[in-house]
């Protein structure tokens, strides 16, 4: 006889599911659209302008987001709509993956507490970053693994290596991930349909490994070394609070409570473990080398859901905790977004971009913008007024996409607005926004200019030891590889070369004989002296010739130099 008291159940909990996907949808796809889009948002949203393999800072799964976003929709969701839409589905696949033998409303909504607490998961419901597909794709990879486990069939195998691939696209944390996936389970190496997933992953990344080969390993080069800095106990000490903000507290408790209490019972739930050990474990020792963003462990929320979900609902005291800590936490959750639509939210960079951008727009009219050592100015500029705009790369400010792409070539012996507060510049008044800039009717710069330089009479590989007064010789060479002559005399955009010492960012002016220009595709190359002043830091220096245009200093990271300065001059002046 059909069971209809069973029936109804059944549909009951379908009905309460697909209610509460679609409340977390809606509220996500309006935040969205009354959330002002931040400054990486529009980074982002110029990688979807122009797709490739691979991206400075990211692979290029973000852009291919933007992109598809950018064709469906209108407004802020042309950057955000995909974003709100893998939301919903990582939401679903995390359910999936429970693989829960007997729903009902009740379960769901523990499902709904647990998951809806994390911070950061409602954050990227309608912010769009890297993080949004590594979550996805990374819910969908430990679903399938967790089937694997039980039956490593060859369709399964390939799936998982499209998984893989799709993890790395993402994300590159999605390499830590799959280390500590097979750390947890050491058995998959001898595994052959492991090695097939993994065949699998690496061909569907040749075109992004051969885009970093093109390219000279950019992302490689900048996340191993341009990120390390000197340590700082800040870095360390705020590693904690920031997960603690990140995962919310009260549901980082109950995780901690659930590791210590509780004994692995299977391979999966080892994995689980490994995974959330792992991340914040790793991130705590990178903070010895810089610091570490908040979210960058975000991928653990997924084993999180999975871990205190099932012990959640055998645990009494846990889900009495969870119904009178998680549960009332989501009212500080609904609080944070209400904050994010508010003036309050502009030190977070979520308000008042859009009027500050469209009124430098209606400044410099036609003119495309440059702004000085920022990716962000330029990507926000560009995203709320549509006109060109490129940044000018500066010394010890960081590499990024701009540097690939190079727009400012274009703007060479063109009129330009440029948005800096230094030299020329006047203050701009449009209605109550104030800022900066200056017109040139041709503008040149020594942004795209390659300096190469070597300390006379010094070993590679032997710090040099200087003293103040004492006079450093070096060998340069300035290579332009524009089309375009690049003046030096310029009355806009007079260049010069300088010293520069990274430890106290000193500069020091140099001699040479004068360089009028630099005819295009070309290479000028001298000699210059510089001596070390008595306001320079003295100890370990890195020492670099720059070019200066009176605006920005232009380096080149493959010519700095270790060099000590002690004492006062030495009797023979180098």
């Amino acid at each position: 006889m059909h069971d209809t008291t069973n029936d109804i159940k059944d549909k009951q909990w379908k009905i309460f599911l697909i209610a509460g996907l679609l409340l977390f949808f809606i509220v996500n796809l309006l935040q969205a659209v009354f959330t002002e889009v931040s400054a990486d948002e529009a980074y982002y949203y110029m990688y979807g302008e122009h797709l490739e393999w691979g991206y400075f800072d990211h692979p290029p799964m973000v852009g291919l987001m933007t992109c598809i976003s950018n064709i469906l929709c209108d407004g802020n969701l042309n950057v955000r709509f995909v974003t709100v839409l893998l939301s919903l589905l990582t939401s679903l696949v995390i359910w999936k993956s429970l693989e829960e033998p007997h729903p009902d409303e009740h379960k769901l909504l523990v499902f709904f507490t647990i998951l809806f607490s994390v911070v950061m998961f409602n954050i990227y419901g309608f912010i769009t970053a890297p993080d949004c597909a590594l979550l996805f794709f990374s819910a969908l990879f430990f679903g399938e693994y967790k089937r694997y486990l039980k039956d490593n069939s060859l369709k399964r195998s390939l799936l998982i290596g499209f998984l893989m691939a799709a993890m790395i696209y993402s994300k590159y944390h999605a390499l830590l991930l799959l280390a500590l996936v097979v750390l947890s389970n050491l058995p998959l190496l001898k595994d052959k349909r492991f090695w097939l997933s993994c065949a699998v992953a690496a061909t569907l990344l040749v075109p992004h490994l051969m885009w970093q080969v093109e390219n000279d390993f950019p992302s490689l080069k900048y996340h191993l070394m341009q990120r390390s800095t000197p340590f700082q106990w800040s870095f360390l000490l705020e590693y904690l609070p920031n997960q603690l903000l990140v995962f919310n507290p009260f549901t980082f408790g109950a995780l901690v409570y659930v590791m210590f209490k509780y004994k692995v019972n299977d391979t999966f739930e080892r994995t689980l473990l490994f995974v959330i050990v792992g991340f914040l474990g790793f991130f705590a020792l990178m903070a010895f080398r810089g610091h570490v963003e908040p979210h960058w462990t975000i991928v653990c929320v997924i084993p999180l859901v999975l871990l205190l979900y099932k012990h959640t609902l055998s645990d009494p005291k846990l889900l009495r905790y969870t119904k009178r800590f998680i549960f009332p936490s989501l009212l500080l959750i609904i609080a944070v977004r209400i904050l994010l639509l508010t003036p309050a939210s502009s030190r977070f960079g979520f308000y008042g971009s859009k009027v500050y951008y469209q009124a430098i727009g209606k400044v410099a009219a036609e003119r495309p913008v440059l702004f000085n050592s920022s990716y962000q100015a330029p990507s926000l500029y560009h995203y709320h007024t549509g006109m060109a705009a490129s940044t000018i790369k500066s010394a010890w400010i960081r590499t990024t996409q701009f540097d690939l792409w190079q727009k400012d070539r274009d703007f060479i012996g063109r009129p330009v607005f440029l948005c800096v507060p230094w030299g020329h510049s006047q203050v701009f008044h449009v209605n109550d926004t104030v800022f900066c800039g200056l017109f040139s009717d041709r503008y040149f710069s020594a942004n795209r200019l390659i300096i190469n330089t070597k300390i006379v009479g010094t070993e590679p590989k032997t710090p040099p030891i200087f003293h103040y007064g004492d006079t450093i010789t070096v060998d340069f060479s300035i290579e332009n590889p524009l089309d375009s002559v690049i003046p030096f005399t310029n009355k806009d955009f007079s260049i010069s070369l300088l010293a520069l010492y990274e430890n106290g960012y000193k500069s020091q002016e140099c001699h040479y004989d004068t360089i009028t220009e630099i005819k295009g595709n070309s290479v000028v190359s001298g000699r210059l002296w510089t001596t070390i002043g008595q306001g320079i830091p003295s100890g370990k220096q890195r020492f670099t010739i720059c070019l200066s245009d009176r605006y920005t200093y232009y380096d080149n990271d493959a010519c700095y130099y270790d060099i000590f300065i002690e004492g006062p001059a030495s009797e023979k002046q180098r």
